[in-house]
């Protein structure tokens, strides 16, 4: 999971860095809202494993 949102943090860095280079925002926007965007995945992710988790029979 980890590996994961680092690449997508990555990519959604690379893609800011160059909206901003075209002039569509600035590098501190893109990089607040690549945060949120990680952050709001990271909690869904969680949320889906620990409801797979509680689906799951118990051991």
């Amino acid at each position: 999971m980890d590996q994961a949102l680092w690449l997508a943090r990555v990519l959604l860095m690379q893609a800011g860095a160059v909206m901003a280079s075209r002039g569509i925002g600035d590098a501190a926007m893109w990089e607040a809202v690549t945060g949120g965007a990680i952050s709001v995945a990271a909690a869904l992710w969680s949320y889906r494993a620990r409801q797979a988790a509680l689906a799951a029979p118990p051991r």
